[in-house]
């Protein structure tokens, strides 16, 4: 299993296109989605984004924390091989 950070918004009021463009703007360049794939996380879904190494995880789920923690719940699942 691949890194993984699990992505939802806490209320459906923060789903927004300027909160879907901070969580582009916050990955890193060759992982960047567009605002369409982040559709799922409408009415309290939740997006999953899976990176090649835990240490690019870490730094994604760091960066949305200490910018957007009051309006995202965010979950980490690193498995150490």
């Amino acid at each position: 299993m691949k890194p993984t950070v699990s992505v939802k918004f806490r209320n459906n009021g923060d789903y927004s296109n300027t909160n879907k463009n901070r969580i582009i703007f916050t990955l890193p360049g060759h992982y960047r989605v567009s605002q369409e794939a982040l559709n799922d996380m409408d009415k309290g879904g939740t997006h999953h984004f899976e990176f090649q190494t835990k240490e690019v995880a870490e730094e994604f789920a760091r960066k949305l924390f200490s910018s957007m923690k009051n309006v995202l719940d965010i979950t980490t699942k690193f498995i150490d091989e």
